[in-house]
């Protein structure tokens, strides 16, 4: 039978248990502005502008060729903003840098948001360092939140360079400010305790601020905070006000949510179908998790007809679109035939998928899959698979790879021990070297995946 997706009270965007806590900030891994790029300083962008008439244009340049600080910055604004001149960064940069040089951490901040997207100079996540760390010392709430946004991410994308303890010290004196985005991130990190303990008053003090200037992922999270009653009186009548808060300006999030409290009856009167129409509501905003319940729903019946091969098509399209839960279901419906033809080929693949994400559970079952897949016809044995299986290797790696991310002393991390052992004796060196070469290009490459959940501003 295809695993329950129910059970599901990780953060805001509920992800199941079995996925890996630092892979599981769906809310605001998937749901940010269209156009998002990776989460850098580039996110955010220098201060605004409004459209200026040709005298004061004239009377600002006057000002900046004589040497005025904040005249420069403003011309070098209007050129990168393309509002009062046609937009130039070569010209924008011609005018920010003096100003920079003078001590203007706002132009400060604007040279560190050139270096930071490459416009008119090589791109340079060290040279935004610099600017930016200039900037955010003279007080700029936009260069520290930036600032924050690099030492969160990795200087140059690098996770060796991370330093959560400077990204943590420079959100708060950016959330202090005001700066809605590190508002929103700083309660992020205190609710699911990410490189630091888990904070409720902290998680709550920070998502609040961010929810009542309306950010929209923090009106989800905020009612997430009321639902778990984390940092704050439980309350689900509180939870859902701020679910629909966050769906009526458009978050999928807040709309998934309300679904799970009708479709588990929290607060509300279980309503199965209600919770369908909201999980539908979601899915027209792009989220995939919200098409998995749909897929279990229709596997199960509730609310719903009961049709596992619609629950098929529905967790193809969620795992095409990179849920890990529907991802590793869809596995095991291909591995037992149950709703589309018995496929091993499509089971390893969708189970691939998932395991690569960083999901735990679905790196051990790969190992049991090859292993069983090998002995599906006699007694064989772990020894003889890890001898002679072409696919020892690949199950060597997921069994290294589901141990280091699972909990210390776990029932995963025991198993695969014993499997370890085996498989030290029974393989030569060359492919446990090989094996253990694949989980050091794995681990590099799941840790430099971009940390999307940081909004631009």
């Amino acid at each position: 039978m295809i695993k329950e997706n129910i059970d599901v009270k990780m953060i805001e965007c509920r992800i199941s248990g079995r996925s890996l806590l630092r892979a599981i900030c769906l809310a605001f891994l998937m749901y940010s502005a269209a156009g998002m790029s990776t989460a850098s300083e580039k996110d955010t962008k220098p201060g605004s502008s409004v459209v200026l008439d040709e005298a004061k244009i004239h009377d600002m340049r006057e000002k900046a060729i004589k040497g005025d600080a904040d005249a420069q910055y403003q011309m070098g604004l209007m050129y990168a903003t393309g509002k009062g001149a046609a937009q130039n960064y070569d010209e924008a940069l011609r005018w920010f840098r003096p100003a920079a040089q003078h001590g203007s951490a706002k132009a400060e901040t604007s040279m560190g948001f050139m270096y930071a997207n490459g416009f008119a100079v090589t791109k340079s996540d060290a040279q935004a360092l610099y600017w930016y760390e200039k900037a955010a010392n003279h007080g700029d709430p936009v260069a520290q939140n930036n600032l924050a946004m690099l030492y969160d991410q990795g200087i140059g994308n690098q996770p060796h360079s991370r330093d959560a303890s400077k990204a943590l010290k420079w959100y708060r004196k950016a959330a202090e400010q005001g700066v809605v985005a590190a508002q929103a991130r700083l309660g992020f990190i205190y609710m699911i305790g990410e490189d630091i303990a888990r904070n409720g008053d902290e998680a709550f003090t920070w998502m609040s601020k961010a929810a009542r200037q309306g950010h929209l992922e923090s009106m989800a999270n905020l009612g997430y905070l009321y639902e778990q009653g984390f940092g704050i009186k439980q309350s689900y009548a509180e939870a859902l006000k701020w679910y629909q808060t966050a769906a009526n300006a458009g978050s999928p999030m807040g709309e998934f949510n309300i679904a799970h409290l009708y479709q588990e009856g929290l607060g509300v009167e279980k309503d199965s179908a209600l919770a369908l129409s909201w999980y539908r509501k979601a899915t027209d905003h792009g989220m995939a998790e919200a098409w998995t319940r749909l897929a279990s729903a229709s596997r199960r019946g509730e609310g719903t007809i009961k049709n596992q091969a619609e629950a098929v098509r529905l967790y193809r399209i969620a795992a095409d679109m990179g849920s890990v839960n529907a991802q590793h279901d869809l596995g095991l419906a291909y591995m037992a035939g149950d709703g589309a033809p018995q496929d091993d080929i499509e089971a390893e693949k969708r189970f691939e998928q998932a395991a690569d994400q960083g999901d735990v559970e679905t790196q051990f079952l790969l190992f049991k899959f090859y292993l069983d897949r090998y002995d599906r016809n006699g007694n064989l044995g772990a020894e003889s698979f890890f001898k002679k299986s072409a696919n020892s290797v690949k199950a060597y790696k997921w069994l290294l790879i589901a141990k280091s991310n699972s909990i210390k002393d776990c029932k995963v991390c025991k198993t695969a021990d014993s499997y370890l052992q085996i498989a030290d004796l029974a393989m030569t060196a060359k492919d446990i070297k090989q094996a253990k070469d694949y989980v050091i290009e794995w681990k590099t490459r799941f840790s430099k995946r971009p940390r999307k959940e940081i909004l631009p501003l």
